[in-house]
């Protein structure tokens, strides 16, 4: 049986996970080391997010809407997304930070919430589709999350989960990303 707890988690980490690697804005500074994180550029800014979940038998499936707060990290060698929300059981908060590996060519991904419950995330990229997957435990079941955020238009990107374990895979998320302001009016 899946906890609210742990139900609140997941639903953040998918909620920050859609946006927090896909950050990043203006024009990197001439000082500034080749991230690899450019090609997000579009996302710096402000977002609203509404999600539908759907955890499994022993959670109803709920909506829930999320703002994110993306920005540059120090000399742009990370994204940061502070991200609040409405739950279930109420509002919640986390951080996500996405890097670049040069070395190695790959992207890291790190999730705090706000309990301190860190959750180390993978993440590829295909053209304008970001792929996350990480591994939660659902009471006694093993549940690998797959999250898949394309992106729609400068202001907008759709994010749809895959859950699966050992004996059934499902659509777990699926949300909607409109960037604020995006019509120069402040609101969304």
């Amino acid at each position: 049986m899946i906890s609210q707890t742990f139900a609140r988690r997941l639903a953040l980490i998918c909620i920050g996970i859609s946006l927090g690697s896909d950050a990043l804005a203006e024009s990197k500074p001439n000082n500034a080391p080749d991230t690899g994180l450019e090609r997000f550029s579009w996302m710096i800014g402000t977002w609203k997010t509404s999600t539908r979940y759907n955890l499994g038998t022993a959670i109803p499936p709920f909506e829930s809407k999320s703002n994110e707060y993306i920005r540059w990290g120090a000399r742009k060698e990370f994204i940061v997304t502070e991200e609040e929300g409405a739950m279930p059981d109420g509002w919640h908060a986390k951080i996500i930070v996405t890097s670049w590996n040069a070395a190695e060519g790959t992207y890291k991904v790190v999730d705090v919430d706000a309990s301190g419950a860190v959750t180390q995330i993978s993440m590829t990229v295909e053209g304008d589709v970001v792929i996350r997957t990480y591994q939660a435990a659902w009471g006694r079941r093993n549940v690998t999350i797959e999250l898949r955020t394309t992106k729609v238009s400068d202001i907008e990107y759709t994010t749809r989960g895959q859950c699966r374990d050992s004996t059934e895979v499902w659509t777990c998320y699926e949300a909607i990303s409109r960037k604020k302001g995006a019509d120069g009016s402040g609101k969304n």
